[in-house]
């Protein structure tokens, strides 16, 4: 790894992020809280918190790549999975989550429901800004929680998506 390039590097800087998103991050969310809270820590759980200065050092190896620019409005991301295969059929973060959430400060970007796994992936906003991402999966097989917090236009989402080839994630008009 430490032989790439520098814009390899940086691809697989911005890859490991965009892989941590969607599988996240606290900040005045009390649902998203009290799950953390609850779970982190504890055996057979895995908790990862990226802060704001991590991602601001990020942001700085190349001032003019818009795709890496795009992390400097994230302001912390946090994960908590399951890991303990035991544990994973006794918890569902999905409705843990979304028991407490007052969704209707939420608009949802995605939804996947089956018989075996809830997702839902919900943003915050504040005009055309996003302030809040959660994801939230729960069910028999995975449960895990990604937050992201800060200031990130859309068209920051779909740019990161596009530079890793995520296809049609996130579709912005215009882009």
């Amino acid at each position: 790894m430490f032989n790439k390039n520098p814009n390899e590097m940086k691809k697989s800087i911005l890859l490991s992020l965009i892989v941590l998103i969607p599988l996240l991050a606290i900040g005045q969310n009390s649902a998203v809280d009290k799950l953390f809270k609850k779970y982190g820590g504890r055996d057979g759980f895995t908790t990862i918190t990226i802060n704001q200065g991590l991602l601001k050092m990020l942001s700085q190896l190349d001032e003019n790549d818009e795709d890496i620019q795009a992390l400097a409005g994230i302001k912390t991301i946090k994960i908590l999975a399951v890991e303990d295969d035991a544990k994973v059929k006794e918890i569902n973060f999905y409705d843990e989550v979304m028991s407490k959430l007052k969704a209707s400060d939420y608009e949802e970007l995605m939804t996947v429901d089956n018989k075996d796994e809830n997702v839902v992936f919900l943003a915050k906003k504040d005009g055309d800004i996003i302030t809040e991402l959660i994801l939230v999966v729960g069910g028999d097989e995975d449960n895990a929680l990604v937050y992201i917090a800060g200031s990130i236009r859309m068209k920051d989402v779909a740019k990161i998506s596009k530079s890793i080839g995520v296809n049609g994630s996130i579709k912005v008009p215009g882009l």
